[in-house]
């Protein structure tokens, strides 16, 4: 979890200094290491796992968004995108903690 919440407050550093041409870098890496997540389910309940599998989903859609909205060099749209990939990345602390 140290690793995405690196990346992640990579992405907000580059979207507050409006460099919109780098973001997919650091996105593209937290959707990476969140899907790594995924085979990392046992000692979760039913519950935790089910909920992994959606916050994978939710973590690949805001990363693809992130990714075209950046074209837009629009900083409301950019943010409220990456304020959605944070909340993802909260939920998932909440499942693994930050031994993950």
């Amino acid at each position: 979890m140290a690793e995405i919440q690196a990346r992640e407050q990579d992405l907000m550093r580059r979207i507050t200094a409006g460099d919109w041409n780098t973001l997919y870098q650091p996105a593209w890496d937290v959707k990476d290491l969140v899907a790594a997540l995924a085979n990392k389910d046992s000692g979760l309940t039913v519950r935790q796992r089910g909920q992994l599998k959606l916050l994978v989903g939710a973590v690949n859609r805001a990363t693809n968004k992130i990714d075209r909205v950046a074209h837009t060099q629009d900083p409301p749209r950019v943010q409220a995108v990456a304020d959605d990939l944070a909340e993802n990345i909260d939920e998932l602390e909440e499942i693994f903690g930050q031994e993950a």
